[in-house]
């Protein structure tokens, strides 16, 4: 998944076969202007949900980022799971 997660359930669900399935990728669809939270992207995809793909990061000290999560990437550096902005638990 690379866009919104609305967006990637809709075309799953127009194709609507049992082998094509969701790639949940927070890290993509958070950093979007308008995408979804976590819980949201979630929620969304439901069922769905085949693989996810774990990262995180940190944001950039003097960043132009005006919210939690949603800022442009070159204000973001990759860091380990446990340590970024995104919440995996």
């Amino acid at each position: 998944m690379h866009d919104k997660a609305c967006a990637t359930r809709k075309l799953v669900d127009l194709i609507d076969l049992p082998s094509v399935g969701i790639n949940l990728d927070l890290g993509n669809i958070m950093v979007r202007p308008d995408g979804e939270n976590e819980k949201e992207a979630v929620e969304i995809c439901g069922g769905r949900v085949y693989l996810t793909h774990l990262k995180n990061f940190y944001i950039l000290p003097g960043g132009t980022g005006a919210s939690r999560i949603k800022y442009p990437l070159s204000d973001a550096i990759m860091c380990p799971l446990g340590d970024g902005v995104i919440n995996h638990r």
